[in-house]
């Protein structure tokens, strides 16, 4: 499908925010390459095209010369216009200083592709830009409008590939929609070194083989939307101490070392066919060669201009065949060594095919840097230190991924300005990316501390809530959160509360006022560097007193860490601790109504989404890197792992199974009732209540002593470690039928936070029990006669007969289990199939009780399809009788009561009938419903 075609079917109907709807957003498709295509524009390029092709500035600031100040560049100049007319930028990257508004990002990229394919008198091959963006996610994204989902290392707490994939996905659909067509991301860096004071929460996780797996699923969803991906900082920035932007960091592994860890995410994208690999400024003395300096001096070579990373290893060893762009060439690491023009030169003899932000270009007068260093590597292609073949490919490669990506046929999207106006804004930052992101940030909160299940709170009407966060712009995410949490209904909406910030200048005694009317208090934690983690920077100083005094005070509180995880080893007072991953903070202007729970511009999910987990939505998260110790000088100690990867606590959900041990019934006598609860887990730690909610129709309290009893319900209070056992005497108010004398437990827990059961109680229903069985031999002349009695919690029914040794002797009913010949007198029929097998022929009459009697029965073989047969039986007194055959069940059906008979699902299963108040047994060969039917079964179970 061609640009043409897109745009005609996007103008065809209403725009909308769908996911599913991939025309109605993207503005090219992937195409086949086309060598000859490509060879035919390379073959008509000059030198200084191909050396510009291979350059990518940015504008991100402008001033007319003779202005002091820059501004944020948003719209088109005649200046920035006529240098884009007179070079062949192979693309341009923007940043947030140029994606503030939707409409003049699309109209700015349109202006920038129209200039760069301009006609020129010297009939050159005008080429379409690649416009590249750093949209990570989380933190590092840079359209103001757009969804930002909450961040790799969240992504990597959901451990979800699915969520991945969408973070991709929704990322690039939005750039696509902007006409951007490459996307400087995923950071596929392993976050290995807890002191990185560059990646950290970029990373996706400090394991390799995570961050492979979920990266791969984010370029996935990325080169889906039909723009290209960016897999970054080759070889791997995660395990540097030094920031490539004000130094060169320097990591001492050889290169078995990286290929174990560093690499093993990058040749996971490679394999994935990711479009382009970023390089990064770092120097890996075991491995990269030496480099002089312009002051003279060998260095390690940084892998941007290291050819052994570039060309032997990631070309040559590792197979990759796409695009290869330095980072920023303007950063410390490169221009503190090197010129300007010169890094640009040993960049392209290292095997970087695009380097990236080589000077400032910010007036009309600095292009002039930029052609200096565009005229300097012209000459060192014609000096020879740029080998022609390899420039050639490396354009090649550039113009491929172009074709690729539907690039070179950008002129022939046909819609207006108004029409790609209108399409980006009904996709970006639309309703349904919103509530995939908000979806994403809460799976990734992760419960790290909960001593004395002091989470999930649980306010009530009329109590108060504090929020505290460590900057002002991240009070808005926390209301944003106790919005959603009330509108989800997890807390009243009667509750109050209130949102502050604290600050470097912050006393304890200025925040008691507000702490003192709390019940509840959250404390956002945010570490910076290392020296955040002392006890008297601000960062650190302010959540541990408050901390301290609300403990102090009895007012349950929880620290929300939001940036660096490894911050919550610091706080070893705290009762409960959440991390978020995601420090992007919100402007109160992203809400389109100051009340609304869902914002309409860029803002930080991860804040209202830890509000959400703390107030009762379930924590999801894992840990997705180590958290070491922090000693007594407030310093990590890496080789000390106080919580490990992985490291993530839940709620509890329920209150685990309950018993009721329901009795058959053989008359209308009082009975115990024994209601137990088998696994409360955390909830018997603390003081707990339970009620129960009877039937008050079919059954009553022999007695009310010592009951708590409100209505219908039973109240019982138990104490810390108690058991959970109630019991009670009822009586049956009902004389024929079963019934179910609990119909709900409901536990509460000290906090006053509710649980159910696992198992629904109602269905435990008591009934009342045949009288008595009689198995016959076939000629009638010997015979077993005996009663039943019920088991506890219905597990067993007890026929015992006096004479069953005797007629087992006669007609061969073997036992499964031999145990059971020890008690001659009693034969035991159980769910687990440990009952009695039939061999051979013979007859079985079953009586009931006179209550039975009104009904017009009848006695069918049932095949496990369904199909039934009438049988021939006698009614001897109260009891049928009847003879087996090749049925699979046997049933006696009242047709006075209309009931249909029901095949079963799984085979090792009776049929049952429509009467959903029934309650059927599997007892071994004899099955039996007190809803008004009796079945008997030809084989135990699993036979």
């Amino acid at each position: 499908m061609n640009i043409k075609k897109v745009a005609h079917i996007a103008l065809s109907g209403a725009l909308v925010c769908s996911m599913f709807s991939s025309s109605v957003w993207k503005v090219g498709a992937t195409t086949e390459t086309s060598s000859s295509r490509v060879d035919e524009i390379l073959s008509k390029m000059t030198t200084k095209q191909k050396i510009e092709q291979k350059i990518m500035p940015d504008f991100r600031q402008w001033k007319n010369d003779g202005e002091s100040k820059t501004h944020d560049l948003t719209e088109m100049n005649d200046d920035l216009r006529k240098i884009m007319e007179t070079h062949d930028f192979g693309g341009i990257i923007l940043f947030g200083d140029n994606t503030h508004e939707t409409d003049k990002i699309v109209r700015l990229i349109d202006d920038f592709q129209k200039a760069a394919t301009k006609p020129r008198d010297d009939n050159a091959n005008r080429l379409p830009l690649l416009v590249s963006i750093d949209n990570e996610g989380g933190t590092v994204f840079r359209v103001d409008t757009g969804t930002a989902m909450p961040g790799n290392m969240a992504i990597g707490a959901t451990k979800d590939k699915n969520a991945a994939y969408l973070d991709g996905k929704i990322i690039g659909r939005e750039e696509v929609a902007l006409g951007i067509n490459n996307n400087f991301g995923p950071d596929l860096d392993t976050n290995s070194n807890p002191l990185n004071p560059v990646i950290h929460i970029r990373s996706i996780s400090s394991d390799p083989n995570l961050v492979a797996d979920l990266g791969v699923e984010i370029v996935k969803g990325i080169q889906d939307q039909n723009v290209a991906a960016t897999a970054k900082h080759f070889p791997g920035h995660g395990d540097t101490s030094t920031d490539s932007h004000t130094g060169l960091p320097t990591v001492d592994k050889s290169y078995e070392e990286i290929k174990q860890l560093e690499l093993v995410p990058f040749q996971a994208a490679i394999d994935a066919g990711i479009d382009m690999i970023m390089t990064a400024h770092i120097a890996y003395p075991q491995i990269a060669e030496k480099l002089e300096t312009k002051s003279g001096e060998l260095i390690t070579a940084p892998a941007t201009l290291s050819r052994v990373f570039l060309t032997d290893i990631l070309r040559k060893d590792m197979g990759f065949e796409g695009v290869v762009v330095t980072d920023s060439m303007t950063m410390q690491a490169i221009v503190q060594y090197f010129g300007d023009a010169e890094a640009v030169v040993m960049a392209f003899q290292a095997g970087v095919d695009i380097a990236l932000k080589p000077t400032v270009i910010n007036c009309p007068s600095s292009i002039k840097d930029m052609d200096r260093i565009i005229d300097y590597a012209v000459q060192a292609v014609e000096d020879g230190r740029i080998d022609e073949k390899e420039l050639d490919a490396s354009v090649r490669r550039i113009l491929e991924l172009k074709e690729k990506r539907g690039i070179l046929d950008l002129n022939e999207d046909n819609r207006t300005i108004e029409e790609k106006i209108a399409n980006a804004e009904a996709i970006v930052g639309c309703e349904e990316h919103r509530r995939i992101e908000r979806n994403v940030a809460e799976q990734a909160i992760t419960v790290i501390k909960n001593d004395e299940e002091v989470l999930p709170f649980n306010p009530k009407a009329n109590e108060h809530v504090l929020l505290i966060g460590a900057y002002e712009n991240e009070v808005p995410g926390l209301k944003l959160g106790m919005r959603q949490a009330i509108a989800d209904g997890k807390i009243s909406d009667k509750v109050t509360y209130e949102a502050i910030n604290y600050n470097k200048n912050t006393t304890l005694d200025s925040l008691k006022p507000y702490i003192d009317k709390a019940d509840y208090v959250i404390t956002i934690t945010e570490m910076g560097d290392a020296t955040s983690l002392k006890p008297d920077h601000w960062i650190t100083r302010v959540p541990t007193e408050i901390t301290q005094y609300a403990n102090e005070k009895g007012i349950d509180n929880v620290l929300m860490s939001i940036h660096k995880p490894y911050d919550v080893a610091n706080f070893k007072d705290a009762k409960a601790i959440v991390a978020a991953y995601g420090s992007r903070g919100m402007d109160p202007t992203a809400l389109d109504d100051p009340n609304g729970t869902l914002p309409s511009k860029v803002y930080g999910a991860n804040i209202p989404a830890a509000v959400n987990v703390i107030f009762g939505k379930q924590a999801q998260g894992i840990l997705p890197v180590d958290i070491p110790s922090i000693n007594e000088n407030h310093e990590m100690v890496v080789n000390d792992i106080l919580y490990p990867i992985g490291h993530g606590l839940k709620y509890q959900e329920n209150a685990g199974e309950f018993k009721v041990n329901a009795k058959g019934l053989l008359n209308k006598d009082p009975f115990t009732l024994t209601v137990q609860g088998e696994d409360l887990q955390q909830i018997t730690k603390h003081n707990y209540r339970i009620e129960l909610i009877m039937d008050n129709e079919h059954f009553e309290l022999s007695s009310k002593d010592s009951l708590t009893v409100k209505d219908n319900v039973l109240v019982f209070d138990f104490k810390a470690n108690e058991k959970p056992i109630m019991k009670f005497d009822v009586k049956p108010l009902f004389n024929k039928g079963a019934y179910a004398p609990i119909k709900e437990v409901r536990i509460y827990d000290y906090k006053d936070r509710s649980f159910l059961p696992t198992n629904d109680v109602s269905k435990t229903t008591v009934g009342y029990l045949p009288q008595k069985m009689t198995l016959y031999s076939k000629d009638r002349k010997t015979s077993a006669t005996g009663v039943f009695e019920i088991g506890t919690q219905f597990d067993t029914l007890t026929w015992a007969s006096s004479t069953l040794e005797e007629f087992k002797k006669e007609v061969d009913v073997k036992l499964k289990d031999t145990q059971e010949l020890k008690q001659v007198k009693e034969l035991k029929f159980s769910y687990d199939g440990n009952g009695f097998t039939p061999q051979g022929e013979y007859q079985i009459a079953i009586s009931m009780d006179s209550s039975w009697k009104d009904g017009n029965y009848k006695v069918v073989g049932i095949y496990k399809n369904g199909d039934t047969k009438v049988l021939d039986a006698k009614i001897e007194e109260d009891a049928f009788v009847f003879a087996l055959g090749d049925y699979d069940y046997y049933g006696i059906i009242d047709e006075k009561g209309g009931e249909t008979i029901i095949p079963p699902k799984d085979p090792t299963e009776p049929p049952h009938t429509g009467d959903s108040t029934s309650v059927m047994f599997m007892i071994g060969v004899l099955t039996l419903s007190f809803g008004g039917i009796v079945y008997l079964r030809k084989k135990a179970i699993g036979k």
